[in-house]
């Protein structure tokens, strides 16, 4: 799978970007003409020039400076959240396709219930209750947002169940215990190009839930 994506240019440009960008963060120091916390009321609304090459907010504040330092905070927070909420998505997802009705009918009803409520108002609830702070922030957008995931994953898992890989599996299953786990890791190697996109789709959501301007 990897190497057929790679064979696409439209590909490898995505990546290209997305790399120029998480360097252009981590590098953010050196890359900014100004401190972004540097308050000067005098230039404060300035046109782009030479000094301010994307100009000045209502503080006099340097605007290219400002996104750079920014950019480290919302992929810095939006990477780990949007792995964990993989994960989450993976695990719940397949468990969910494979271990039958009753928990399949319970997990996507619980998952309709978050997903009824706007993520943004789960988020900013949540925020409420534990209080300011990054991790703070990452919880609220994981507790907000894991039940997309959830759901993505489930309709891709369900698809593959009834294919004869799954069937096989299940045949070759000895024990009863682990009727649920043998599907659940044949579906793994499936699911992970969808779990990627997925995450690739919400990842500006996220940020948007996450890191305040």
């Amino acid at each position: 799978m990897i190497h057929k994506l790679l064979k696409r240019p439209q590909a490898i440009i995505g990546l290209c970007l997305i790399a120029i960008v998480i360097v252009i963060a981590i590098a953010a120091p050196a890359f900014s003409p100004h401190d972004p916390e540097l308050v000067n009321l005098s230039q404060k609304y300035a046109q782009p020039d030479a000094e301010y090459p994307l100009g000045t907010d209502q503080l006099g504040r340097c605007t290219l400076s400002r996104l750079l330092y920014g950019a480290r905070y919302s992929i810095g927070i939006s990477l780990p959240v949007l792995l964990i909420l993989s994960v989450i998505g993976l695990i719940v997802g397949t468990f969910s396709a494979c271990a039958g009705e009753k928990a399949d009918h319970f997990i996507t009803i619980l998952c309709d219930v978050f997903i009824a409520f706007p993520s943004l108002i789960i988020a900013i609830a949540v925020i409420g209750v534990l209080g300011n702070g990054l991790q703070n922030i990452a919880v609220s957008v994981v507790i907000a947002t894991w039940a997309w995931f959830v759901r993505i994953v489930r309709s891709y898992s369900v698809q593959e169940m009834g294919k004869d890989y799954i069937l096989a599996a299940r045949i070759l299953t000895f024990c009863h215990s682990f009727l649920c786990m043998f599907p659940l890791v044949s579906l793994l190697p499936s699911l992970w190009f969808p779990a990627l996109l997925s995450s690739d789709l919400a990842f500006p959501p996220a940020h948007r839930n996450g890191v305040p301007c």
